[in-house]
This record gives C-alpha cells, structure tokens and sequence, in this order.
C-alpha cells in the first residue's frame, strides 16, 4: 500500500515537472543551446529560475448570503523555468577552471529598452528609487562593449540600457550595505547572492535561493577545451580544411573565367575596327590595311586548360576530411545521399 501511494505521487510530480518544462518551453531551448555549441563552442543554459506571471482565472467566494461564486481575477503565479543564454553575453570567473560553479562568480549581460526598465518596477525585489535613478540618467553603455560592437549596434546602444546579472560570493557587509538582512555577517565569510546593476546603479540584491549556493547557469561545450569552460566549435575543428575548401573554390572560379572562352591575340598595326572600339562583339566590321595579305594572319586565339575537374576534387576531399575532423558526417546533418531509409 505504502509503495502504490508512493508511486501516485511520484507520477503526480512527473506530471508536474512536465508541465513545467513544456510551459517554458524547454526543449526548444535546449535546442539553441545545442546549436551555439556547434558554431561557437559553448551553449549556456539558465535555470531553472523562478518566474512571476500574470493570468486571468475565475477565483471561487464566498457572497454574504454564504453561496460560492465564482470571479474574474488576476492572479500570480510563480513557476520556474530554463532558457538559453547567448554565451557571448556570459562571463565566468577564469579561475573555474573547467566547472564555472568551482568559480567565485558569473557575470551576465542583457540589453534592455527603456519599456522593460520600467516593466521591473512591477516585478518584486527591484528598488523603484533606484529604476527611477536610472531612467533619469538615461542609457549608458560601457565603452568596452562599444568597441566590441558593430557600427551599427553603437546606434543602438544609444537607445537601449546595459544591465548586469552577478551571481556569485558577495561579503555580508555589503549586503547589509543595500539593505539585505545577514545573519551575524561575518567579514570571514562570504554569502552566495545575486546582484542586479544598470549604469552601475544597483536595482536588486537577493540571496541565491540554492542553499548550495550553486550558479543558475550550466554550460555545454562541443569540444573541451583543457583546463577551460569553453570548448570548440564545428568551425573551430574544420578551420584548416575550410581553408583548403575556400582555396579550391576561388581557383576554381577563375579557372571558369580564363577558360570559358578563347584569348584572342590581335596585330593592331594591320586592322582597325570600324567603330574605333577593340572589343569583341557581334557581327563586327574591320578594316585591314594593304601590309598584310592574310587577314587570317591579324587574329590569333589561344585556348587555357579546364581544370575543372581536378579543383572539384579537392573540394570534395576537403569536405569529407571535415567530416572526419568534425565527427559529423553529412549524413548526420540530413543528407542521406545514396544510402538506404535504414541507415
């Protein structure tokens, strides 16, 4: 009996969990996770973090004749959830060494408009003088994260709000600094705690709701990179045949352009074209003067060699040695080619 309650609340709480993960969306974004590891090395996945939501629902009352009712209300939920990160808004502490949690903090970066900045004001934990503070000042971006950024991104950096997410050890008088009451802080000892800045204005200051104090991030690499949180990427580990590939192609298109027609030599003290234009075009009249009694002797054409064949060689050569170096033949990227529906 103990056994069969047991597992009616275990498939209770699988049910649960599901819903869950559907309702963020998980898979989908474990998918963008695989997909950054494969082109840039690293797939970043946050969570699960908890997140406040807003819905309309019929609450049951009770009236003051004492009958149950029912209402339209807004109601607060508070469901967790995982998304990815773009890693290259992420940065770990580079002591970590190949586990970010063995290191003393993550840094992450988002950008946001000046709407979702006031948005934070309804979410609970974010200082509104602080927000207010902040809108005041209007957007400042570090100059660092302009000089990485396109032309095009420093216009629009103009108009947006650089916002920075510390997770990490944080001492407990700095804590008690913004507010947040520290049993018995210790100058010793070090407290895991989130902290939230814009424009170097601090919003938010929580303390990590893991006991264990771990980071809400987990990273994914396509290749390890020794002694690193990073690894490589499908184009990091073909870089030197994409190179032999890319070789093989230009030659290949100016081997097209030099032998897709003859060169044409011409004595210019023998003829003249008629509309005092050296081009060749059709049905094109010359004059050739009375020196030469061949005309045939002004022209000359000269055939280079196709080489075509030999070029497109190395190209398939260099793509099947990617696949070797890379581990993912392109029959694992869909293209079944002459092989059979099992396969």
């Amino acid at each position: 009996k103990i056994m069969e309650e047991a597992k009616i609340k275990a498939k209770a709480m699988q049910t649960i969990i599901t819903d869950q993960l559907v309702e963020c969306d998980y898979l989908s974004e474990l998918r963008k996770v695989l997909h950054d590891a494969a082109v840039l090395g690293s797939g970043v996945v946050k969570g699960p973090i908890v997140t406040n939501k807003v819905r309309k629902a019929w609450q049951p009352y009770t009236d003051s004749f004492g009958q149950t009712v029912h209402e339209m209300q807004f109601v607060e939920e508070m469901n967790p959830s995982s998304y990815r990160i773009d890693p290259r808004n992420i940065w770990a502490d580079p002591s970590c060494g190949e586990n970010i949690h063995d290191g003393k903090g993550i840094f992450e970066r988002r950008v946001m408009t000046p709407k979702q900045v006031r948005e934070l004001a309804k979410q609970p934990g974010y200082m509104k003088d602080q927000l207010r503070k902040v809108l005041e000042e209007g957007p400042k971006a570090s100059a660092t994260m302009e000089e990485l950024g396109d032309e095009e991104d420093r216009d629009f950096a103009n108009e947006t709000y650089e916002a920075w997410e510390y997770w990490g050890e944080i001492d407990g008088e700095d804590l008690e600094t913004v507010g947040l009451d520290v049993e018995e802080a210790d100058p010793l000892e070090s407290y895991a705690a989130c902290v939230v800045f814009i424009n170097s204005t601090v919003v938010k200051v929580f303390l990590n709701p893991l006991d264990s104090g771990e980071l809400p991030y987990d990273f994914y690499t396509w290749e390890k990179i020794s002694g690193s949180c990073w690894g490589y990427g499908i184009p990091y580990l073909m870089r030197a045949q994409q190179k032999v590939l890319n070789a093989a192609w230009r030659q290949m298109m100016d081997n097209a352009g030099v032998s897709s027609g003859p060169q044409i030599v011409v004595k210019p003290s023998t003829i003249t074209p008629a509309d005092k234009q050296w081009q060749l075009s059709s049905r094109k009249i010359w004059f050739a003067t009375d020196d030469i009694d061949d005309v045939r002797k002004a022209f000359t054409s000269f055939e280079f060699n196709s080489h075509q064949a030999e070029l497109s060689q190395i190209i398939k050569m260099a793509a099947e040695l990617a696949d070797q170096e890379t581990g993912v033949p392109m029959l694992m990227q869909g293209e079944k080619g002459s092989a059979p529906d099992t396969v």
